[in-house]
């Protein structure tokens, strides 16, 4: 279906752009749909490793794959060979390679838990249903965040896309931040919960939120100093809209709130808040979108705060479903039961 697809759609008409030529356009979509789907797969070791406790080995295989990207991008740069499509093979095709680079040393330092093929699927019910969980949370995570450049290319056009991804960088580094330290307590969070040690459940979410709120400060006070870092940073060449860092700031901050969260809830099998929350933000993420910059003419700020919304409803239902799991102190359920259902 994605051949016929890629070859049989107008990409300029849809995307509309005329920048950029129709083959190359259509080579750049095909490859980004290949690549998309590869690195999904290719990204199932992240959380293995998550649930091992070795996130950093994850921080470090990001780290290696940013560097050759810059090195390699510079190069093509200077020889003159830079185009869309080169770029996103290059950074697609990277991202797959590191990922499976990282799956084969991951597993050969860690033997006991190396995959296997079996026909005994006796006690595998739960696991294949929390798996297939957590893939639906997955799918619809990616279909929230990665559908916003898409969407300024189509309502606003190409040219709108570097102010957005630079001040998204800029920004995501408290996240990244946040995720080497929350990511860590989600095999913990598993620990504790079966142990019923609910009060240091309670004491670690408390610490949780401390540091949130010192990386929510740090994302406050970079907004006023955002466009100067970015002058900087991009020679000029980069001048985001007006408000663009506020929401922003206000995106991270909710996303670092969710995942807070969401590490105790994915730490003890229960996906269904999750499930629900990130569905309907999936759903609701791109006529909000349509309608903020299309209707109410907001620019590339209403693509963002279109996500924001999309979000929102994850930050009241997460911390709604965490609470009311420590308020009861049920008997722990068998993790990988069909509680997300």
């Amino acid at each position: 279906a994605l051949i016929p697809t890629v070859i049989v759609v107008d990409w300029q008409s849809f995307l509309n752009v005329s920048t950029i030529g129709s083959s190359e356009l259509r080579g750049a979509v095909g490859a980004t749909a290949l690549l998309t789907s590869l690195i999904l797969v290719t990204n199932l070791i992240n959380p293995v490793a998550a649930a091992v406790q070795r996130n950093s080995y994850t921080a470090v295989a990001i780290f290696i794959h940013a560097a050759i990207f810059l090195v390699l991008a510079v190069l093509i740069l200077v020889t003159g060979w830079g185009s869309v499509l080169t770029f996103l093979v290059l950074r697609g095709t990277l991202n797959v390679v590191v990922n499976l680079g990282f799956t084969i040393w991951f597993y050969s330092q860690r033997r006991e838990i190396k995959p296997y093929v079996t026909t005994d699927l006796r006690g595998s019910r739960g696991l294949i249903s929390l798996g297939f969980g957590f893939f639906i949370v997955q799918i619809a995570m990616l279909v929230l965040f990665s559908t916003d450049q898409f969407l300024i290319v189509k309502l606003l056009g190409p040219e709108q896309v570097p102010q957005y991804d630079v001040v998204y960088k800029l920004f995501s580094l408290f996240v990244t931040v946040h995720l080497m330290v929350a990511g860590p307590l989600w095999s913990a969070y598993t620990e504790a919960y079966q142990k019923q040690e609910f009060n240091w459940v309670r004491r670690t979410i408390r610490g949780q939120h401390k540091f949130l709120f010192l990386l929510a400060v740090a994302s406050v006070a970079l907004v006023p100093v955002a466009r100067p870092i970015i002058a900087v940073w991009t020679g000029d060449t980069v001048e985001p809209a007006s408000g663009l860092a506020g929401l922003m700031c206000l995106f991270v901050v909710l996303t670092m709130w969710n995942n807070t969260f969401g590490a105790f809830l994915n730490g003890i099998g229960h996906l269904r808040p999750q499930i629900v929350a990130a569905t309907i933000g999936a759903f609701l993420n791109i006529p909000l979108s349509i309608f903020f910059v299309s209707t109410l003419s907001f620019g590339i700020s209403g693509i963002v705060l279109a996500t924001i919304l999309s979000i929102a409803l994850q930050s009241v239902i997460l911390p709604w479903a965490v609470f009311r799991i420590l308020r009861q102190r049920h008997e722990p359920q068998r993790i990988g039961s069909q509680d997300w259902a």
